[in-house]
């Protein structure tokens, strides 16, 4: 299936696995702590890019930084620590799935009212998505339903949790009703939830009626909860859908490219991932450094 998306046509394109991650792993156990720290993972970051430049020969080509979810935190780090500590600039910073401040994200306190302010707009992309607006939303194209709903977060919502307590009842109406509206939320939840409305909460309560909830990180997916009742939702098709469309490839991908095409070698090698994942409950490496140079040759051979 062609991508129209892909970048490949036009970059090299470069993945890095942080310190005690994916394939990335220090030599002894005792060497862990040189690289977990904010200015160690920067410095070792740094070190990695101007090896790679070295090495290839690629110091005149425009670089480019791509960090996502958390890694948006390194991107912005690391775009000043290469500059001072390597003299390496990147033309440009790719922020996906951007959190620069984990204010936006959780509410710790009753007093931190961004995370509502900045999942609103999420809620009713959900909504619109999901035809469950009112007519007169889901008729706009989603990017004005969008700037309608930014603006009145950042204007009435905003001002309307600041007050707290001092909300008037006929402001906590209006916010309540503009809530319903922009959500797809019926009144007596938003009610509920004092105006502020929990992520978690909101998957498991759009498409409750249905027996239905939405995603964590893609709201489009929809996944089939036993029960109606309860605050959490029980499955996430997001998480799960994806699986088989990679694996499946990836595992056939592996079996023509050996040298034997054996299912039973297969099976080992999961068996054996599997257990390796079960040892980071008890703070143990994924795998012993001395099997981890051997891994690649497993995959290709063995699968």
């Amino acid at each position: 299936m062609d991508n129209e998306e892909t970048w490949l046509p036009t970059t090299d394109l470069v993945f890095v696995d942080a310190m005690g991650t994916g394939y990335s792993r220090p030599a002894t156990k005792d060497d862990g702590p040189k690289f977990w720290g904010s200015e160690e993972d920067l410095t070792a970051f740094t070190e990695f890019i101007r090896a790679y430049l070295v090495k290839y020969n690629r110091w005149l080509s425009p670089l480019y930084l791509a960090g996502e979810s958390y890694g948006t935190f390194r991107a912005a780090g690391l775009a000043t620590t290469a500059l001072n500590s390597a003299g390496i600039a990147f033309q440009g910073i790719l922020l996906i799935s951007s959190v620069l401040s984990m204010n936006t994200l959780w509410d710790n306190s009753s007093a931190n009212h961004l995370p509502h302010l900045t999942f609103l707009p999420t809620y009713t992309a959900t909504a619109w998505y999901h035809e469950a607006l009112t007519p007169e939303l889901q008729q706009k194209p989603l990017r004005e339903v969008l700037d309608e709903v930014e603006a009145w977060a950042m204007d009435g919502y905003a001002s309307a949790l600041a007050k707290g307590e001092r909300i008037t009842a006929e402001e906590r109406a209006d916010v309540a009703a503009a809530l319903v509206k922009y959500t797809g939320l019926s009144a007596e939840f938003v009610e509920g939830c004092n105006l502020r409305i929990d992520d978690g909460e909101y998957r498991k309560e759009l498409l409750r009626t249905a027996r239905r909830t939405v995603g964590r990180l893609d709201s489009r997916y929809i996944g089939i909860d036993r029960n109606a009742v309860g605050a959490r939702q029980e499955f996430d098709g997001e998480c799960s859908s994806p699986f088989a469309p990679y694996r499946t490839p990836q595992r056939s991908c592996l079996l023509r490219s050996g040298q034997r095409r054996d299912h039973a070698g297969l099976r080992g090698v999961l068996q054996r991932l599997h257990r390796a994942r079960a040892r980071l409950q008890d703070g143990a490496p994924l795998l012993p450094a001395r099997r981890l140079p051997r891994l690649p040759l497993a995959l290709s051979r063995e699968w």
